[in-house]
C-alpha cells in the first residue's frame, strides 16, 4: 500500500462513501488529504516534476518548479530530514479548502498548509512553526452523524468491566465485531501514547454499518491481578472476558447474534483460536498484527530491537541478559521453581506452562470459520517472519485471507522508514485502508451464510 489511494481500493471507498449516503464534499476531504500526503511524499522523495503536477494553473505561474525545489532544498537545508507528518487539520475557507501537515524534522518543526481550490488542485501553500499535536486525533473516516455509542459492561462471573458498543444510528441486524486486546493492561481504546487504535476501528466500522464493542481489559480495571489469583492464566486475563463479551454482543438489540466477529491484536490474535473453541456460531476472526512465532520469543525480539535503538550501554546490555535467561527458561519447560519475578513479564509459572501447552497454529489450523490476517510491513514486534509461518500453516486453507500493508506499524498506521517506539509519541490513525478492508471482509462473510 502506497502513500496515495488512488487505485481501485480508492474508488472502492467512492462506493462505500455513496452508499453511506455522504456528501460528496465529505469524499472530496479525504481525497484532497490523500493529495496532500503524496505532494509532501514527492517533495520529500525529491521528485519535484511529480509535486509541481498537484499545483493549479494559476499558482504554476507564480512559481517554476526550480523555485519549488529550491524552497523544499531551503527548508531541509534549516530543519533537516524529515522523520514524522501528521495530518492535523481540515477545513473550508472562504475560498477554497485547507489541508495542515504537521512536520516533524530532526532540527525543529513545521505547519504546511495546502489550499486547494473546488478542482482539488493547490492553489497556495503555507509555512508557520510546527504546533506539536498534543493529544488524541480522530480519524478523518470519523463520520459522527453515521453512528451512535452507547454505555455496556461486559461482566463475567464477580468482574465487571465497562465498555462502549458503537453501532449505526440506523442499525438493526447488523453485524458486530468484539475488539480483543494484546498484551498488558490496556483500557477500551487501546491507547499507545497519543494514538487509540480500537477508537479508529470503532468509529470507522460504525461510520461504515458494522457494530463494534470494545471494553477496559480486566488487567487494566483489576490492577496486579496476576499476583491474588491462584494459577493465574491466559483464561483469566483474555479468554473468559473475550466470551463474555462475544455473548453480550450477539444480544445486544441492534445486532444479528448469528454474525458476530472477533479482532484480536497482537496476542490478542494468537488467542483468538483459543477463544473461538469456546464459542459457537462464530461469524469469524480477524487477526491483526498476530504473532505466529511463541510469545516469549516475540517479546524477545521487541526487547532486542529497544536495545539497538538504545545504543551500546551498559545497561541496555545488562537487562537484554537478564531478559534472554528468562525467556530461557520458559522455553525449558521446567519453571515451577520459579517465582514471577524470574519470569518474563513478571507473570507466574501457572501463565507461562498453560501458554506453552498452547499450540495456537494448531488451534488455528482445525478451524473452519473464516479467518482474515492483517499484517504491516513496518512492524518491528509482529515480522513478516510470523506472516510467512501464518502463511505456511494457512495459506491453502479456503476460508483463510490475507492482507499485507507495507507502509503500516504495529498499530496499522502509516509511516516512512523503519518505524521504533519514538513514533508512538505523534497522533496517528488506523490506516484508511485496513477499515476498508475489514467493512468489505466482514459484510462478505456475514452475507455468505457459511
Amino acid at each position: 500500500m502506497g502513500n496515495n489511494l488512488f487505485t481501485g481500493k480508492l474508488m472502492r471507498g467512492l462506493v462505500f462513501f455513496l452508499f453511506l449516503g455522504l456528501t460528496f464534499s465529505a469524499y472530496s476531504q479525504h481525497e484532497r488529504v490523500n493529495i496532500s500526503k503524496r505532494f509532501l511524499a514527492s517533495l520529500t522523495d525529491g521528485d519535484f516534476k511529480e509535486a509541481y503536477g498537484e499545483l493549479d494553473q494559476e499558482m504554476a505561474g507564480r512559481i517554476s518548479l526550480p523555485q519549488l525545489q529550491s524552497i523544499w532544498n531551503s527548508i531541509q537545508t534549516e530543519y533537516g530530514e524529515l522523520v514524522h507528518r501528521q495530518v492535523t487539520q481540515r477545513d473550508t475557507l472562504d475560498a477554497g479548502y485547507r489541508v495542515v501537515i504537521f512536520c516533524a524534522f530532526t532540527k525543529g518543526d513545521i505547519d504546511m498548509q495546502i489550499i486547494f481550490n473546488d478542482e482539488n488542485k493547490i492553489e497556495g501553500m503555507f509555512f508557520a512553526p510546527g504546533k506539536f499535536p498534543d493529544s488524541y486525533q480522530p480519524p478523518e473516516y470519523d463520520f459522527t452523524d453515521l453512528y451512535s455509542e452507547r454505555d455496556i459492561t461486559v461482566r463475567s462471573g464477580d468482574y465487571s468491566l465497562p465498555g462502549t458498543f458503537y453501532y449505526p444510528s440506523a442499525g438493526k441486524n447488523i453485524p458486530v465485531v468484539v475488539l480483543i486486546h494484546g498484551s498488558g493492561g490496556h483500557e477500551r481504546y487501546s491507547t499507545f501514547g497519543l494514538n487509540k487504535p480500537f477508537r479508529d476501528i470503532a468509529v470507522g466500522l460504525a461510520s461504515f454499518g458494522i457494530g463494534v464493542v470494545c471494553f477496559d481489559k480486566r488487567t487494566y480495571v483489576y490492577p496486579r491481578l496476576s499476583e491474588k489469583i491462584e494459577d493465574f492464566t491466559v483464561y483469566d486475563e483474555i479468554i473468559e472476558d473475550a466470551v463474555s463479551a462475544a455473548e453480550l454482543a450477539g444480544n445486544l438489540p441492534e445486532t444479528d447474534p448469528g454474525r458476530v466477529f472477533l479482532l484480536g491484536h497482537g496476542f490478542g490474535g494468537m488467542m483468538l483460536p483459543r477463544i473461538a473453541d469456546k464459542i459457537n456460531g462464530l461469524g469469524g476472526l480477524i487477526k491483526v498484527a498476530a504473532n505466529a512465532r511463541p510469545f516469549e520469543q516475540v517479546m524477545l525480539e521487541h526487547v532486542k530491537h529497544q536495545a539497538r535503538l538504545e545504543g551500546d550501554h551498559e545497561h541496555t546490555k545488562d537487562a537484554l541478559k537478564l531478559y534472554k535467561l528468562r525467556v530461557m527458561r520458559v522455553k525449558r519447560g521446567d519453571i515451577e521453581e520459579y517465582s514471577a519475578s524470574e519470569l518474563p513479564l513478571n507473570l507466574p509459572p501457572s501463565y507461562w506452562m498453560d501458554l506453552n501447552d498452547y499450540d495456537h497454529l494448531e488451534y488455528a489450523a482445525g478451524l473452519e470459520i473464516p479467518a482474515l490476517l492483517m499484517h504491516g510491513g513496518r512492524d518491528y514486534s509482529v515480522t513478516e517472519t510470523d506472516l510467512e509461518i501464518w502463511k505456511e500453516k494457512l495459506g491453502d486453507k479456503n476460508n483463510v485471507s490475507f492482507r499485507y500493508f507495507p507502509g503500516l506499524n504495529h498499530l496499522f498506521i502509516e509511516g516512512e522508514g523503519k518505524s521504533n517506539p519514538g513514533e508512538y509519541r505523534f497522533p496517528g490513525n488506523v490506516a484508511i485502508d485496513v477499515i476498508l478492508d475489514i467493512r468489505e471482509w466482514v459484510k462478505n462473510e456475514a452475507s455468505s451464510g457459511r
